[in-house]
């Protein structure tokens, strides 16, 4: 667009050399028509502020955008008219418009860039417009001397001369602003911008749509812009979410109420072996093992549950604090440009057949195929759709705080008749299973709070009284990172999708943080739904794909819920509750007890009810050392994409003429492994002769070369066969 309007820019610079006639017409401007002119640039202006902000449909945002452009050349090119006119250099006016010159620049750049980045993408035109305007001030510059001088170009006075600028101010008045308008014009058919429709081309047999750069081709003028799904929140699970739709090729973005990453404190401790696993399949998982400290931490109800035996290529967890692991995924979807709306909040939603308005907190409006909700436990989009979130009322309630102390606090975990509490430090070393505290750094307190049901924000006071009452001091504490409260409050959502929108993470579900399963469950949550939506979005799959989600994950959220219950249960510190403890201690670090327990809270048991079959049919993949062509290939590497597999263990090309319908979906892979097969709590378990892997992690069906049942599963998970490929 810069070039459209620099070619007229150009072209009246040199009309005002070679034409005589032309450049007596811009001499003879007076202040009031480019003050005029001006005036016309910021109603211009304004009618797009209020288009941006939803009072004005985009019908007069066009024209007004157009009159805004042409006047914002218009007035810097008879600045520079007048700044050749002696009279006008010698009586100081030029240093005014000189300083409107530089308001004019101030209006492109400031509001105009604003606006560009309220909505990106719809209305970037006047940004763009910057680039001829910045070529005024350097004319002016070379002109200044000329005009300070006087010269040839002046208008001779007297009568016949005051005659002739007045009929000549009156000619440029009518026909000035008409020709600027035209020379615009000009420019916008030269280089369409942001204002031309913009086409979205058709990626599925089930949807075909074009979206405006000014307003939702959904009938809603309020739309800013266009995306396949909103998700709101940037936590975990909204990262791990946007991750898996860019992955697919859906147009994703996050709506995020933080300015940035940074987390204020460093809340979560760790991540379990399923979520290891998950991260392995997309090839990132060695840069959190980079920053973490690998140790069996695992258990239930604070008894340590050893998983170094299990058949796993991460049997282990892993050591990361919350605010590490967000910072290190976020840089991950930064590489794959997922766009971040930071500062701002979803306050509601729309939605119809077509899609989802989605309203945001700065009045205006993204317009969605679908809206994820990974808003956390208090989520207005689960509130917003109505969903029910039946649940147990909470039973105690916990401070968690970092914090600097005068004093010296016994650190680790105290067990009282009053309650449990504790104390560490942020930088630690697990070592033989230990934690080691390093010196230095801030302090993390956990505390309970003597009364429960309190409301609003705790305070450093509201901290430091709950310390006194359990601990008799509260050990000089000060200068708070971030104190927050916690109880077991446990509820989960009565579904996890209302047509359009969707609930992930603690949006979905909420319970005590015992055991760290909350943001292990988010994430594989996200990992569960990206590539179903997906499918649907790209037109691939047909909606009722989405029911799956909430089929295969609502139980798996359930589980959670009880388990975390029964561990909150077993803490209490009274006599009774202790030697049930002790006794259920005795039985889970049993061997079989052990690896059942230990597999479901490190998420390694997860069994999605498919039907009968193998006992592989709805489990996790084993990431085996296969070999691929005589080399040595990772079944997780064949994930890192994010795209389903089929791989033949038997006799090669078994399967060309069954998959070649789905060639352009899903890989297929002739390999040979001949090794054992075990499944954690399972055991060893038959080789099968094919499997064919979803695109998070799961098996989808287990079978042999001539099983019918593989069409089946091909079209029920991976859309209707393109019976033209292949």
């Amino acid at each position: 667009m810069a070039t459209g309007f620099t070619a007229p820019l150009l072209i009246f610079f040199a009309w005002m050399r070679l034409s005589p006639t032309f450049r007596d017409f811009v001499l003879s401007l007076d202040l009031r028509l480019v003050a005029g002119m001006q005036a016309w640039r910021f109603a211009g202006l304004g009618f797009l502020f209020l288009y941006a902000y939803k009072v004005l449909p985009g019908l007069f945002a066009l024209p007004a955008g157009l009159g805004d452009m042409a006047v914002g050349l218009a007035a810097p090119w008879m600045i520079v008219g007048l700044s050749r006119h002696p009279d006008f250099a010698a009586s100081g006016a030029f240093v005014r418009w000189n300083w409107l010159g530089i308001v004019d620049l101030v209006v492109v750049l400031g509001p105009g860039a604003s606006m560009a980045m309220t909505a990106p993408g719809a209305i970037s035109t006047a940004p763009m417009a910057t680039l001829p305007l910045l070529i005024v001030p350097a004319f002016l510059c070379a002109t200044l001397p000329d005009a300070a001088r006087g010269g040839s170009d002046a208008e001779p006075r007297g009568p016949v001369g005051d005659r002739r600028l007045r009929a000549k101010k009156w000619a440029v008045r009518i026909a000035l602003p008409a020709s600027i308008n035209i020379l615009a014009g000009t420019g916008l058919a030269a280089s369409p911008g942001s204002y031309r429709p913009i086409a979205r081309p058709d990626i599925g047999t089930k949807r075909s749509e074009v979206r405006m750069g000014l307003s939702s081709s959904k009938g809603d003028s309020s739309a800013v812009r266009g995306h396949d799904v909103v998700i709101a929140g940037g936590g975990p699970t909204g990262l791990m979410l946007a991750a898996e739709l860019k992955l697919a090729g859906v147009d994703v973005a996050i709506v995020e109420r933080r300015e940035d990453q940074a987390l204020a404190g460093a809340r979560a401790g760790g991540l379990h072996a399923r979520t290891i696993e998950v991260l392995d399949q997309r090839g990132i998982v060695e840069r959190f093992l980079a920053e973490g400290q690998v140790a069996q931490i695992g258990g239930f109800a604070s008894v340590k549950l050893d998983i170094s035996d299990f058949p796993s290529r991460h049997p282990y967890s892993l050591g990361l604090w919350q605010n590490q692991f967000e910072r290190i995924l976020a840089g991950w979807v930064g590489e794959l440009s997922v766009p971040i709306h930071r500062g701002r909040e979803v306050t509601g939603f729309a939605q119809d057949d077509a899609g989802v308005d989605v309203e945001l907190s700065e009045g205006t409006t993204l317009r969605a195929d679908y809206l994820v909700g990974c808003d956390g436990g208090r989520s207005t989009i689960r509130k917003s759709a109505g969903i029910d979130f039946p649940g147990s009322d909470p039973t105690m309630s916990r401070l968690i705080a970092e914090v600097e102390t005068t004093g010296q606090p016994p650190l680790g975990i105290h067990r009282t008749a009053l309650g449990t509490y504790s104390f560490g430090k942020l930088d630690y070393e697990i070592r033989d299973g230990e934690i080691l505290y390093k010196d230095g750094g801030p302090t993390r307190v956990m505390v309970p709070e003597p009364q429960l049901g309190a409301r609003g924000e705790p305070t450093l006071d509201d901290l430091r009284a709950a310390l006194v009452a359990i601990c008799g001091t509260d050990y000089g504490l000060h200068s708070p990172t971030w104190i927050s409260r916690f109880t077991d409050m446990t509820r989960q959502a009565a579904a996890y999708r209302d047509r359009r929108v969707l609930l992930a993470g603690d949006a979905a579900h909420v319970h005590s943080p015992v055991g760290g399963q909350g943001l292990n469950t988010g994430v594989q949550d996200a990992v569960n739904l990206g590539w179903k939506l997906a499918q649907v979005v790209k037109g691939i799959s047909p909606d009722s794909l989405l029911d799956s989600y909430h089929a295969e994950r609502h139980p798996v959220g359930a589980r959670v819920l009880r388990n975390t219950m029964a561990q909150v249960a077993l803490l209490r510190t009274d006599d009774r509750t202790e030697a049930l403890r002790e006794v259920v201690a005795e039985l889970i670090t049993l061997d079989e007890p052990r690896k059942r327990f230990a597999a479901m809270t490190a998420g390694l048991d997860i069994r999605y009810d498919l039907g009968p079959g193998h006992p592989l049919l709805g489990r996790r993949m084993p990431d085996l050392e296969m070999r691929i062509a005589d080399q040595p290939t990772r079944v997780f590497a064949l994930l890192h994409r994010a795209r389903p597999v089929l791989i033949n263990f038997g006799e090669g090309h078994a399967f060309d003429s069954k998959v070649a319908p789905w060639a352009d979906r899903v890989q297929r892979i002739d390999a040979t492994y001949s090794g054992g097969w075990e499944l954690p709590v399972i055991g060893t378990v038959t080789a099968p002769g094919a499997v064919l892997i979803r695109p998070d992690g799961h098996v989808a069906w287990v079978g042999e070369g001539m099983d019918a049942k593989l069409a089946e599963a091909l079209t029920m998970w991976f859309g209707v066969p393109d019976h033209g490929k292949g």
